[in-house]
């Protein structure tokens, strides 16, 4: 599993706005993303 479907799994799933299968990018899951690349914070802290 890479790190976006990661990422979709522990942020997107649990947002009222997600639809199955979409792939646009909130806000938080832009953050989230560039934290997590940039060490600031692991997968599991999400």
């Amino acid at each position: 599993m890479n790190i976006d479907e990661e990422l979709r799994k522990r942020i997107c799933k649990k947002c009222d706005f997600y639809k199955e299968g979409e792939r646009l990018e909130c806000g938080a899951y832009k953050i989230s993303k560039k934290l997590v690349e940039n060490g600031k914070i692991s997968l599991e802290d999400l």
